[in-house]
């Protein structure tokens, strides 16, 4: 959906680069649940803030099998989870 030309409600966003976000946004910036997959196969799953990873959220670090959870804006800390 858009509302005054951005983005708002959920969605699917693809970057030039070949990553790609799925979720919510609130006036066209990647805000609430929503999940980014990146060129480079990392993907983080949890919650946004003004296109930043804010709050619970867990990046899978890819080719391994390597996830971490963290609950702060971007702060990779809190536990890590091997997933093999």
């Amino acid at each position: 959906m858009y509302k005054h030309g951005d983005m708002d409600g959920l969605g699917t966003r693809t970057f030039a680069n070949g990553s790609a976000y799925e979720g919510a946004f609130i006036d066209g910036a990647m805000h609430g649940e929503g999940m980014m997959h990146w060129a480079n196969k990392n993907q983080y799953v949890g919650i946004w803030k003004d296109n930043m990873p804010h709050g619970r959220g867990v990046i899978m670090q890819a080719p391994s099998d390597h996830a971490q959870h963290f609950n702060n804006g971007g702060d990779n800390h809190g536990q890590q989870v091997w997933t093999r």
